[in-house]
């Protein structure tokens, strides 16, 4: 017997047993769990096949993977995407990357993907909440999103700046952390209508400074709160309020609570801060910050305070397998097996 691919299936078999028993304690029972994996072992190879048959309040669980899942035009919603997250810490930490453009309809939620170069619907839909992302070259309009990480996201070769071109009326960002090497603007051209709320976010350039808006038109509503904004200047009118937020840029006039500084306030050091994405940049505030607990009800500025503190593992909130190991390469049938298994739940 092939004792190897044996215990392989079966740490499938687990990994997905954790799964639905985390999905049955908050999903609606008459909702049904799919499974995709493109090395198989799960229902559907790809994407596409499981939004066939899926219904309206589904989940779509996308295994991590060696190689990268295509996007799908997805008419649907009420539809929930889980991944592995971003960066998992696990024994074997593959993740789940989508590339290409993946059009998505309202209503959705995506939870736990690296999104690379994708072009999030030419119909601008709304209510999409995405959560635990790593987002690398895409457009958005008016949707949600909570501890997601924008890699370089700003005009660099063909990639385009997170929103731009888009009708931002209702957008929320929170716990978000953006890191560019290169760029004009992190929005730009915005035609705005409504309102726009950032909170707990850090915005970070490698290098020069650039401005956080460019072009943007009938500008009536930005709420920055609890931010730090390092190498980023931000504009200075009456159509953007500030509170409780860290920048080079003088705010005083528009809010209350906002320091002007230039001091680094990481624990890694500004001069580590170069360059490619590195997982291994801490970006909590040491001991003593002048930033901990200045924000909103005593809370930290930055991806780690408020009520939804930065991931820096992307992993969804559901049970997860870390560690398993088998031990031995020799086993009689009626045997013992020598198995390490640990494992996990995100908060």
């Amino acid at each position: 017997m092939n004792y190897l691919n044996f215990f392989k299936q079966h740490l499938i078999i687990l990994h997905l047993i954790f799964f639905v028993m985390a999905q049955l304690v908050v999903m609606n029972m008459s909702a049904t769990v799919r499974t995709v994996n493109n090395n198989g072992g799960g229902q559907f190879f790809d994407i596409g096949s499981a939004v066939t048959a899926a219904s309206s309040g589904d989940t779509i669980y996308v295994c991590g993977s060696s190689s990268s899942y295509f996007g799908t035009n997805i008419s649907k919603t009420n539809l929930v995407f889980i991944g592995a997250g971003f960066n998992p810490a696990k024994q074997n930490p593959v993740k789940t990357v989508m590339v290409n453009s993946w059009t998505i309809g309202n209503g959705n939620t995506v939870i736990g993907f690296e999104l690379s170069n994708i072009a999030f619907a030419t119909t601008s839909p709304t209510s999409i909440r995405f959560s635990r992302c790593r987002m690398a070259g895409f457009n958005s309009t008016n949707n949600t999103f909570v501890n997601c990480m924008f890699d370089n996201c700003l005009w660099a070769g063909f990639i385009n700046p997170p929103f731009t071109n888009q009708f931002l009326n209702g957008l929320v960002i929170s716990n978000c952390l953006f890191y560019a090497i290169s760029g004009a603007s992190i929005i730009q051209n915005t035609l705005l209508n409504g309102s726009v709320f950032i909170d707990h976010c850090i915005f970070i350039k490698d290098g020069s400074t650039i401005p956080l808006v460019s072009g943007s038109t009938s500008v009536n509503g930005y709420n920055f709160t609890n931010n730090i904004f390092m190498n980023v200047t931000l504009p200075l009118s009456a159509a953007y309020q500030y509170t409780n937020n860290y920048s080079a840029s003088d705010l005083s006039l528009l809010g209350t609570g906002n320091i002007t500084g230039t001091t680094w306030p990481f624990i890694t050091p500004q001069a580590s801060v170069t360059g490619a994405f590195q997982y291994a940049w801490n970006f909590h505030l040491p001991p003593g910050s002048p930033l901990s607990g200045i924000g909103s009800f005593g809370s930290d500025l930055g991806i780690f305070g408020g009520a939804n503190p930065y991931k820096t593992d992307g992993e969804p909130p559901i049970p997860q397998i870390d560690i398993m190991m088998l031990n031995g390469t020799q086993f009689t049938s009626g045997g013992t097996l020598n198995l390490q298994f640990q494992s996990s739940v995100q908060d």
